[in-house]
């Protein structure tokens, strides 16, 4: 069962003022949930007390995102519950959709990323305990140095970022794990045909010029088939 636990994380408890708004919806729609907001001091000392066979891997990592990225797997793992990214807008609460989601008997819920049935890690539901998990922490112990051929983005996806979760959700056959509807948790165009959940507004907080420059033009893909396939709907029901 997926527990009434939200998670997110930034460097201190000060959140940006161009995210507060998105902070504040999870809040808001989920009065009765436990909120937790990660800082990178709470961060480390939570790896120190319960997974110190971690820390090597973590303290090796240059840059604080991939350090943050690493965290997600361990929140999920040890307590269950919401990951969300700090720029994911929630429009309404969760909890008829987590109850359809617990009776189906999905223990695990992923983003998917922008082109694709592949898994991401900016919004992610599980039960706690999930040996998935598992996988994807010892994905990120096996990938955590950086080869030379690997540009920057390349390294901190595949090592602890969404590759890494799709890299391990990819590798075999999960029973009870699901990717999400980019139509109700990341509408390209709103609908109102769809429930949508939520949006994520992809601030893209650890990029530079060239890879937000690449994601954003792999976004405009994403919206054009988004668009042929709901005109493509239309027509046929139109037709029919």
């Amino acid at each position: 069962m997926i527990p009434a636990i939200i998670h997110q994380s930034w460097k201190t408890k000060e959140v940006p003022p161009q995210w507060r708004d998105y902070q504040i919806s999870w809040v808001q729609n989920h009065p009765h949930y436990e909120y937790k907001l990660w800082t990178d001091e709470q961060n480390r000392a939570f790896l120190e007390q319960h997974y110190p066979w971690f820390l090597d891997t973590y303290d090796g990592y240059s840059e604080n995102i991939t350090k943050a990225d690493s965290m997600r797997p361990f929140y999920l793992y040890h307590f269950g519950g919401i990951y969300a990214d700090l720029d994911y807008e929630t429009y309404q609460n969760l909890d008829s959709f987590i109850h359809d989601q617990n009776n189906k008997g999905n223990k695990v819920l992923l983003a998917r990323q922008m082109v694709g049935d592949r898994a991401s890690n900016y919004l992610m539901m599980s039960e706690a305990g999930h040996p998935f998990w598992l996988k994807v922490i010892q994905h990120m112990q096996e990938h955590s140095e950086r080869n030379w051929w690997q540009t920057r983005m390349m390294y901190m996806w595949k090592s602890a970022g969404p590759n890494a979760v799709n890299t391990v959700y990819a590798s075999q056959v999960w029973p009870n794990i699901e990717l999400l509807e980019d139509e109700q948790f990341n509408p390209s165009y709103p609908s109102t045909d769809q429930v949508m959940y939520g949006k994520h507004h992809e601030a893209q907080s650890w990029g530079n010029a060239d890879s937000n420059r690449v994601l954003n033009v792999i976004s405009a893909i994403r919206g054009v088939a988004n668009y042929s396939s709901s005109a493509e709907s239309e027509d046929s029901s139109g037709s029919s």
